[in-house]
């Protein structure tokens, strides 16, 4: 049997539990370890109130921009990530041009706020840019957490 490399490695060929070489991969033990730290929560108020009124592909984005925030409660940045327009188009599916229609839906359903653009200048000396989003909901239950306490 061929090993693969798993998500130990650096050449990270694994897709996760449900891959169908997982037996072959020779960082299984790790994988399995480390399994039930790789997920996402989502709030079932969230996915109750908003499944029936985003369309699905900015749901999926929604999806993507929560998988990316910073979980930290006690960092200045919970709840913001900065992917790029290629990294969320690559990760859910969605094209680039399509993209803003649906960041723009979950700002109107106030899900997400967008803030500054980064622009910066790549290895290969091309530029990109990254914006900063923030997921609002993060914000919203850290307050109550705060007020809680």
């Amino acid at each position: 049997m061929e090993e693969i490399e798993g998500n130990g490695s650096k050449n990270n060929q694994c897709k996760g539990p449900l891959d169908a070489d997982c037996e072959k991969c020779k960082d299984l033990q790790e994988c399995l370890k480390n399994t039930l730290k790789w997920y996402t929560t989502v709030p079932q108020w969230l996915l109750d109130g908003y499944l029936s009124v985003l369309s699905p592909t900015a749901l999926k984005v929604f999806m993507y921009l929560v998988r990316k925030a910073n979980y930290n409660p006690y960092s200045n940045h919970f709840g913001r990530c900065w992917p790029s327009r290629k990294q969320i188009a690559e990760a859910t599916g969605v094209s680039k041009t399509n993209l803003s229609r649906q960041l723009k839906e979950l700002e109107d359903e106030g899900l997400i706020r967008r803030g500054e653009t980064m622009r910066f200048v790549k290895p290969d000396g091309s530029f990109g840019s990254t914006v900063t989003i923030t997921v609002t909901f993060f914000g919203r239950m850290k307050k109550l957490n705060e007020k809680k306490r």
